[in-house]
């Protein structure tokens, strides 16, 4: 015990001696603060009592380490900085202690003059498990107007475990700043205060960088180079994700500044932090092709052959950066390669095509879908599926002879009892409503090619098959040259399918008060936003209630909230009633849910024209 007292000691005066140095130097402020103010003076004091009180967790006798502990205690987020640091301390003592005080302390997240979206996210947030704090932590950085920048930095500071202090930090410096970089950079700054934190550096370097990027380049090179250097010897308090994400941060502000070699050489850093995981190098070339950072993504390939040979994703995507640098020779050699990946596997092919789709690389989406129908038993659930999701991508590339054949083949089988069946059960279609659909399609086509008889023909066939399919309504509503019999036919058949819409909204409006249980809530939930979109959809784009069809629609919103689809009618209700800003603002919102969707592009162009024409009217005197 004598040998253990004497170095407590040894270490105690070597602190107290450090801690003397330190405020002799005035390392403890700014070094450019000659004459101190006496808040900063109080502050010096109080920051040398904390070091000193540390110090003493480690001291020989247990009552005054207890006596110091509790002064800790007692000082609260005031020695947060110095505790968090001496966390690592290679007094163990000294290190559990603080630990310890770190994990007890009450931290006040949500302050007085927070925006109220931010004291909500900030609700109980100390009480959260590290999924939920991270997934506030995105919310709150989602949120307009730098809302929520400040909360952020305090948790940079204050949040005691290390990754989630780190992402939080990236979240801030993720953040777009608009302009008023000065007043941003000092808000920073303020937040920050004299936390030494890993964090903390990077949000005091970022702040720089809005000032003076160049000024900082150094700084920013030693900083991800250490996060590297924790990563491999501690990588409790960093992981893979983090470092990537902060050597992403770091190119792209070096191309900012068209330093494109340096953010190249950046980059290829990130590569020792892939392990060769589908999603890992998917996530990886989606990044780099948005970046155009073409020879990485070839280095990827060199080194994960095994990989790309396996998966048709990772194929395509390489295939689409080929197809970008105008090697389109070869993107289609490789497009080939990636069908040929796993050629029997009907569902595998599936995935593929509805993950193109959302990439809006159509033809090799409908590649995938024909191959699955090339292959498939006609009768199977593939086969009959991917007919009707390839006929809807036809349409809407104003394909619409193809797409009235592709669905034509559903037809066909549909005349066997078992797939009639299977149909009405296992993809709750309609069969009259398949039929109705089909015809639409070859309506479409002869409208296209000025065959108005043909045109008017198909609409007859497809109303009779359905008499409230609503595209057919619409067509029919809109047919040039019309007769008085058949705009009468028109507008009565159209007044029956808006009231059998609304008793569908009654209904499953009043089921929807009355379902006991989650399952059966969704269920109804997915009939009723249908119901009301119908109904909105039928309305806007004929006669009728406007504003019940606005009602209805964000009704559908209310239930399937983000539906580009619903966004889409939404969007047309507002174009109904000559309310263009909204129509536009709504039909934006569906294009970006949807950005590869023709369709919504072209009502898109329609609405902003009608909105710019709109304007100078409104601008005339009365």
């Amino acid at each position: 015990m004598a040998g253990r007292a004497s170095l407590l000691c040894w270490r105690v005066l070597t602190g107290v001696l450090l801690l003397s140095l330190h405020a002799a130097s005035g390392s403890l402020l700014p070094a450019q603060d000659t004459v101190q103010s006496p808040a900063k003076e109080a502050a010096s004091a109080q920051q040398v009592k904390v070091e000193r009180l540390i110090v003493q967790l480690g001291d020989s006798q247990y009552a005054n380490r207890i006596r110091a502990q509790e002064e800790l205690k007692q000082l609260g987020l005031a020695a947060f900085d110095a505790l968090h640091r001496a966390q690592e301390h290679d007094d163990i003592e000294i290190a559990m202690r603080a630990r310890y005080l770190v994990r007890s302390m009450r931290v006040q997240w949500a302050l007085a003059d927070d925006p109220p979206a931010v004291r909500k996210l900030l609700v109980a947030y100390g009480d959260r498990s590290s999924a939920e704090r991270k997934n506030r932590m995105a919310n709150l950085a989602k949120l307009p107007e730098n809302q929520g920048i400040t909360a952020l930095c305090r948790l940079v500071r204050y949040e005691s475990n290390e990754p989630l202090s780190k992402r939080a930090a990236l979240l801030v410096m993720q953040h777009e700043q608009q302009a008023q970089a000065d007043k941003v950079a000092g808000q920073l700054r303020q937040v920050i205060g004299t936390s030494r934190r890993t964090a903390a550096k990077w949000i005091l370097a970022y702040a720089q960088t809005l000032q003076k990027p160049e000024a900082v380049l150094a700084t920013w090179d030693k900083l991800t180079r250490a996060e590297e250097v924790t990563l491999s010897q501690f990588p409790k308090q960093s992981s893979r994700d983090i470092t990537r994400d902060l050597l992403r941060w770091q190119a792209a502000m070096l191309r900012n500044l068209d330093r494109d070699d340096e953010a190249i050489a950046v980059i290829r850093r990130t590569l020792d932090l892939l392990e060769g995981t589908k999603q890992q190098l998917l996530d990886m070339i989606d990044w780099l092709v948005e970046r155009e950072a073409w020879t990485v993504i070839d280095e990827i390939v060199e080194r994960f052959p095994v990989q790309f040979n396996k998966y048709a994703d990772l194929m395509y995507l390489v295939a689409e950066s080929q197809a970008k640098q105008g090697r389109l020779e070869q993107s289609e050699k490789t497009a080939g390669r990636a069908l040929a990946i796993n050629p029997d596997d009907t569902r595998t092919h599936i995935e593929s095509a509805v993950w193109l789709q959302r990439r809006g690389l159509i033809p090799w989406c409908e590649q995938e879908y024909r191959h699955v129908i090339k292959i498939s038993q006609p009768e199977s659930r593939q086969h009959i599926y991917s007919r009707f999701l390839l006929s809807e991508i036809l349409h809407d590339q104003d394909r619409d002879l193809d797409a009235a054949k592709i669905l034509q083949g559903v037809v066909e089988i549909m005349k066997q009892p078992q797939v009639l069946k299977d149909i009405s059960e296992g993809f709750q279609r309609d069969p009259g409503g398949i039929r109705s659909r089909m015809y639409y399609f070859f309506a479409q086509h002869h409208a296209q090619q000025n065959e108005l008889k043909k045109h008017q023909e198909f609409l007859e066939k497809g109303i009779a098959e359905d008499p409230r399919d609503a595209d057919v309504l619409i067509a029919m509503y809109r047919l040039p040259g019309s007769d008085a019999a058949w705009k009468e036919k028109t507008e009565s058949t159209i007044s029956e399918a808006v009231k059998h819409f609304q008793a569908e909204v009654k209904k499953h409006e009043t089921l929807f008060r009355q379902a006991d249980s989650p399952v059966q809530q969704d269920a109804v939930r997915r009939k009723l936003a249908s119901a009301n979109n119908q109904l909105a959809w039928l309305v806007a784009n004929t006669r009728g209630d406007f504003d019940e069809a606005v009602r209805c629609s964000h009704r559908s919103l209310e239930l399937r909230p983000g539906s580009a689809g619903y966004l889409d009618t939404l969007a047309h209700c507002y174009y109904a009633k000559r309310d263009y800003k909204n129509a536009v603002k709504h039909q934006l919102e569906a294009v970006q849910g949807e950005p590869h969707s023709a369709q919504m592009q072209r009502q898109l162009k329609l609405f902003q024209k009608s909105l710019q024409e709109q304007a100078p009217q409104a601008t005339k005197p009365d």
